[in-house]
């Protein structure tokens, strides 16, 4: 459940784009995520939705092992290029869901080739919640997305809870070029 919605614009500021932080009770914890919303959303129009999941390793230090700073960055690029859409950023999701220290020790016991991490289809190994996201959906009103990524395991909780995926955006990142 959603607890308290504040938002800001961003600088320099973009036309349109607006920053909202949305804090939710979920027990005693709080998980906060970040919305980019260029534009108002009018009913059953089909949004372009990128659900996020942060990676300290990639998106502050640059760690080539997993592609997420720049699905992140080409995720960005979608909906300016559309001029409108959400870009949900989900703090507690680092690891799959495991955090930080386990991602970490899974780097040093699997070396330059991180297999582990890199499949994201195995829905044995993430342990996100993607509530939240369904959430701040349906407090914008969209229920139609374009879902930007190529996460299954995001696309099947999304579907499963009312949300229309009526195309998908895959990013296929290509550390060669």
């Amino acid at each position: 459940m959603i607890n308290e919605v504040t938002k800001g614009s961003l600088f320099p500021v973009e036309e349109g784009a607006e920053l909202y932080n949305f804090k939710f009770n979920k027990g005693t914890e709080y998980v906060q995520a970040y919305v980019l919303n260029a534009n108002s959303f009018l009913d059953n129009t089909t949004v372009p939705y990128r659900l996020n999941s942060a990676c300290i390793t990639s998106e502050l230090f640059g760690d080539l092992r997993c592609d997420c700073k720049w699905q992140l960055d080409e995720a960005i690029k979608l909906v300016k290029k559309q001029g409108f859409g959400i870009i949900t950023y989900h703090a507690n999701h680092e690891g799959k869901g495991h955090g930080l220290s386990a991602k970490l020790s899974t780097f040093k016991s699997n070396g330059e080739v991180n297999a582990k991490y890199k499949n994201v289809g195995k829905n044995e190994e993430d342990v996100r919640d993607f509530s939240t996201a369904v959430e701040i959906l349906k407090y914008f009103g969209v229920t139609n997305v374009e879902l930007i990524g190529n996460n299954y395991s995001k696309k099947n909780y999304l579907t499963a809870h009312g949300i229309i995926i009526k195309h998908q955006t895959p990013l296929i990142y290509n550390l060669e070029s």
